[in-house]
């Protein structure tokens, strides 16, 4: 399944994304860019999900330990998950999806697909409508 933020607009190839998913078969892919961002998920040599930091407080949870060096990655908000997922999801209602995902990566194999060169619009903001129209009008 493809799940998108519904205020997020991208000319992202996802076929591509479609096809590293395939080819490693997680039980979800996160598209990740390497932006400046306040917070990151972090990422192996594998490219597998291991934890999160805020940049700006230095807290990290780490769902999987990992002795190289972890890699930040600013999720885009764009997921490709598996049907199995929703079976091992933990929690009920309204829950965070980044802690579904470091709970989830300490049993199974998430992973993060870095896309590069391709537009990445947030317009839950009102200041990057302008930006979007720029792009994609």
């Amino acid at each position: 399944f493809l799940v998108m933020n519904a205020d997020i607009l991208t000319d992202m190839d996802l076929g591509m994304m479609m096809a590293d998913h395939l080819e490693h078969r997680p039980l979800a892919t996160l598209a990740v860019t390497d932006r400046a961002a306040s917070r990151a998920f972090l990422f192996n040599d594998a490219g597998e999900l291991c934890g999160w930091r805020n940049v700006n407080t230095g807290e990290e949870r780490i769902s999987r330990p990992d002795e190289a060096p972890l890699h930040p990655g600013s999720f885009t908000c764009v997921h490709l998950i598996e049907p199995q997922m929703m079976k091992v999801m933990p929690g009920e209602g309204k829950f965070s999806i980044i802690d579904t995902y470091l709970e989830l990566a300490k049993a199974h194999v998430i992973r993060g697909y870095r896309h590069h060169g391709d537009h990445v619009v947030d317009v839950g903001r009102p200041a990057s409508i302008l930006e979007a129209e720029s792009i994609f009008a």
